[in-house]
Formats: structure tokens, C-alpha cells, sequence
């Protein structure tokens, strides 16, 4: 996929990809000939001083995790989460 960085990690559902990359994550439609952006959350945290050289990705390889209607996304330190349920759904 182009336009992401280095340590990207994907969870789907429901015909979705949900996309985290370096301080983002983005909300993917997909079918087989494209996919679709239709949404992204960026800076979801501040790079933390560890060591030296950069950093860049090595600190968001986490997968987003699924459950009951929320997506939980874990980062160097905080873990967020967004309820992702469809309003219409029973």
C-alpha cells in the first residue's frame, strides 16, 4: 500500500481495514479493484525520548484489536479506544 510507513499493522471487519502506521491510524474501504481512504486520526501520541537514532514506526507495530463494538489501539503511552459499532445495528 502506498502512502503508510514502516510498522504497519491491520486489523478488518466488516469489509473495513483499520490501518496503523507511524502515529496514525486510518480507516480503509476495500473490494477487489481499490481501496478507499474514508478517514484518519494522526499524531495519536508524542514520540517518546528512547535511546538514540530514529525511531520512526518502531514504536506503533501493535495491532489494533477488535471487541464488542471497539477498536483498541495500544501506543507507547496510552491505550485508545474507539467505538466503532454501526448506529444502525441491533
Amino acid at each position: 500500500m502506498q502512502g503508510f510507513h514502516l510498522g504497519l499493522s491491520i486489523t478488518t471487519a466488516d469489509g473495513l481495514l483499520f490501518i496503523h502506521d507511524h502515529q496514525r491510524l486510518t480507516l480503509v474501504e476495500v473490494n477487489r479493484n481499490a481501496y478507499t481512504p474514508k478517514g484518519r486520526v494522526a499524531n495519536l501520541h508524542q514520540l517518546p525520548n528512547v535511546g538514540r537514532g530514529s525511531h520512526r514506526g518502531l514504536l506503533d507495530w501493535s495491532m489494533p484489536v477488535i471487541a464488542r463494538g471497539r477498536l483498541f489501539l495500544r501506543t507507547p503511552v496510552e491505550i485508545i479506544c474507539y467505538d466503532i459499532k454501526d448506529p444502525k445495528a441491533k
